[in-house]
Formats: structure tokens, sequence, C-alpha cells
């Protein structure tokens, strides 16, 4: 899948001093439709902002030295990088239907997101899925150190479920949640309405 370098959109990009909105596609997100963090995103960005989506195929989770978990279980196998590459490239389609560019690297996201902000003073912002899994969070952390330094913000929006956590009849959201999958039932489909998808946003001129 051809893409330019992280190195090559920095040299190119429109240094106008505008701050940077990046919407960070992860694995769970990887489409234009009912996707609540990217539709944030796009109607955070106004007209004095630049708008960027970026993909990282992150070399913790997608090289051969770091394939296996501690407890040696392989991460990912050679039909699931393949649905993830198709899913990808699928993305990148949209995006140029769209008017758009995906940036796509193979670089841990710290990394990608420091290379893009060094060509911008502006506070920016950074947007994605909100993740549950300690790997995930470690990256959101390091992400986040990232931001400080440029000023800049990182903000997680949640996608992955039916119902949102915030709309559950339990104190605390997910952590209410009884063991019993019945007494659960019960209660969310007589208290909760799942929501319609949302439609995929109009998505702003690209930066690359």
């Amino acid at each position: 899948m051809a893409a330019r370098t992280v190195t090559q959109m920095t040299a190119n990009e429109k240094n106008d001093g505008k701050p940077i909105n990046i919407h960070w596609f992860r694995n769970g997100d990887l489409r234009l439709h009912d996707n609540p963090a990217l539709t944030h995103t796009i109607s955070s960005t106004s007209p004095n902002d630049n708008f960027l989506a970026i993909y990282c195929f992150d070399p913790r989770v997608f090289s051969a030295e770091n394939n296996t978990t501690p407890f040696g279980f392989q991460k990912f196998g050679v039909r699931r990088a393949q649905f993830l590459i198709d899913c990808v490239t699928d993305l990148r389609t949209s995006l140029k239907e769209n008017g758009n560019e995906l940036l796509v690297a193979y670089d841990t996201p710290e990394n990608v997101i420091e290379k893009i902000l060094c060509k911008s003073n502006a506070q920016s912002m950074v947007c994605c899925q909100e993740e549950v899994a300690s790997e995930e969070l470690a990256v959101d952390k390091s992400v986040k150190r990232i931001l400080k330094k440029h000023k800049g913000t990182l903000k997680t929006i949640w996608g992955s479920t039916m119902y949102d956590p915030l709309d559950l009849p339990y104190d605390g959201g997910f952590n209410g949640i009884p063991d019993v999958f019945t007494p659960f039932r019960n209660k969310v489909e007589k208290n909760c309405d799942i929501g319609k998808p949302l439609p995929s946003p109009k998505i702003p001129a690209s930066l690359l």
C-alpha cells in the first residue's frame, strides 16, 4: 500500500500557523460513517483550523519481534494483518472520494504526531476512539506526553458499543454492570435506546 512518509508530508505541509486537528484512526474505527470520534474531530474543526487524518502501523504490534504477547500468544496473523490492510486501503479510498487524504505511517503514533506538530506553533488537538486495553492506554499516555510538549490536547471519544456507557442505568457506567446477563438485559431494554448510526460527516479539505 503506497503512502507518503511523514518526513515527506511535513516537508510539504502548509505551514500557515493554523492549529491542526488530527484525527487518529485506530483499528476499531476505520470508517467514515457511524464514527463518533471522527464526527467530533470534524465538528471541532473551524475554518481557521487545518484537518489531518492519520493511521499508524505501530512497530510495537506490527513487527516480527513484537508479534507475541507476554503469554506467548500471537498478536497478528497473516489473515488478520491482510484484513487490516484492506480496511486501511478502503478508508484511504473513501477519504480520497471526499477530497481528503489519509497519512499512513509505519511508526509509533507519538512519533508521527510529534513530527506533524513540529511544523505548527499553534495549539492543536488529536482526537481518536477511546480504548480500554492496557497496551492502547499506554500509547495514549505517550501521545499525551508529546502533546503536552506542544501545548496540544488528546480527546478520546467512546464508540465501541451499541449502548453509550453514559446512557446505562448504572452508577459508574460499565463499572456498575451486573455479572449476570439477564438482569442487565432486562434493565437496559427498559431504560435505554440504541442510538441511530451516525452519517458520514462532511470531510474538510486535506492538509496534505
